[in-house]
């Protein structure tokens, strides 16, 4: 996070202690206020904070911070904002400011630092192009993963075994041409939810080439977001900047944010099948009671997921096993892989996760080792360590 130099010299002369704790986060300490005309304090604290991925800084102060003024936007900004640990979040315009300099200095401003005058100072670059009516655009840039040009790039990226039925009811769904189907992939985690994602990308690559499979994680998406509003509004730029550029599959992970987050979730999402739009979901089963009633009760197309069998699950080790060894400059054999696979099953949780993880675990410790092979030493290390961590798949299911 930078800021202009002849700003902090001026702060530190004035006996603002400044620190940052992080890359993304900037505290003044003692910042001085004019007390009688309109503040109830004669110094005060401000944090500047990164909220999400996307650049947008919230400005906080003290929340026993009242401003005393006869001007009612300052006073809606210093009041009106929710409270967190102590701070109170200053509404400066939309609150989300797109710079750390900008929202440091607008944040001041209405401190009235360094003049003393506290004044509304909103100053945002112009908005990002591709927007409409002033809008922020990019989200889909920001925050999309391309499954269809990773697929096309590695065709044995995120090997799919068994499953064929679930893709091809994914796939079937967002092929139709009538009344446009929301299909819902629903496991507890660790099932392989993600990975069928990429099988129905490989699936639409054959069918529909010109068609690109567009991976969001909606938790990602919201993260930092502290306002509702700010977070409709981002899902909402995103269905349009998806719908703007049409022959795309939109696949929103831990899409219960949608419905849990936003009031008007289900409806932003009902609008855009309306529109002809192709999207697709993953949720945990206890999620899908979310999306049955309306507005998407008539478009819902629930996928079930259960844990691969054994024979499943080694199949997938055994596609993985030269990839996992690659990454840790070693070798694994066959047998450590039926091992690993053995082991997986004694633990809780669901395959094929556990399995995978196993390995990968057992390649860590050889690799710690100095080891060139995966020894079954390495497996029980492994098993020692992934069975302290794991939770009973009931906890899973309920989180």
């Amino acid at each position: 996070m930078e800021l202009a130099r002849t700003l902090l010299r001026r702060l530190r002369r004035s006996g603002v202690h400044i620190e940052t704790p992080d890359g993304d986060t900037v505290l003044f300490r003692n910042i001085p206020l004019r007390t009688q005309e309109y503040f109830n304090k004669d110094r005060t604290n401000l944090l500047c904070k990164k909220a999400g991925r996307v650049p947008s800084y919230l400005v906080f102060v003290d929340e026993d911070l009242a401003y005393r003024g006869p001007d009612t936007e300052i006073h809606r900004a210093f009041n009106s904002g929710p409270t967190q640990s102590g701070w109170r979040v200053l509404m400066l315009g939309n609150a989300g400011q797109p710079d750390a300099g900008l929202a440091v200095e607008n944040g001041l401003a209405a401190l009235g630092f360094p003049d003393g005058e506290p004044r509304l100072q909103i100053r945002n670059p112009p908005a990002i192009e591709g927007g409409e009516n002033g809008t922020r655009s990019g989200c889909l840039e920001a925050f999309a993963v391309n499954l269809s040009e990773r697929i096309a790039a590695d065709e044995d990226m995120e090997p799919t075994v068994g499953r064929v039925s679930e893709a091809e009811a994914v796939v079937s769904c967002l092929l139709r041409w009538g009344q446009a189907r929301l299909p819902v992939i629903a496991g507890p985690s660790g099932v392989g939810k993600s990975n069928l994602l990429y099988a129905a990308a490989r699936l639409l690559r054959k069918a529909r080439p010109d068609m690109a499979v567009l991976r969001v994680d909606m938790a990602e998406l919201f993260s930092g977001a502290l306002f509702e509003a700010d977070r409709e509004k981002m899902l909402t730029v995103l269905l349009n900047d998806a719908g703007k550029k049409g022959n795309v599959v939109l696949a929103l992970e831990h899409l219960e944010c949608a419905a849990r987050e936003i009031s008007h979730g289900l409806a932003l999402l009902s609008d855009a099948l309306d529109k002809g739009m192709k999207v697709a979901g993953t949720v945990l089963p206890r999620q899908l009671a979310r999306f049955r009633g309306a507005p998407l009760a008539r478009r819902i197309q629930p996928i079930l997921l259960k844990d691969p069998s054994p024979a499943e699950t080694a199949d997938i080790l055994e596609r993985l096993r030269t990839r996992i060894g690659a990454h840790h400059r070693l070798e694994i054999d066959p047998d450590i892989a039926r091992l690993c696979l053995k082991k997986a099953l004694e633990l809780q949780g669901h395959l094929p996760a556990q399995a995978i993880a196993l390995m990968d675990e057992a390649g860590s410790n050889a690799s710690l080792l100095g080891a060139k092979t995966v020894s079954p030493d390495d497996v029980y290390a492994a098993f020692t360590r992934c069975g302290a961590g794991a939770k009973p798949r009931e906890e899973e299911d309920r989180e």
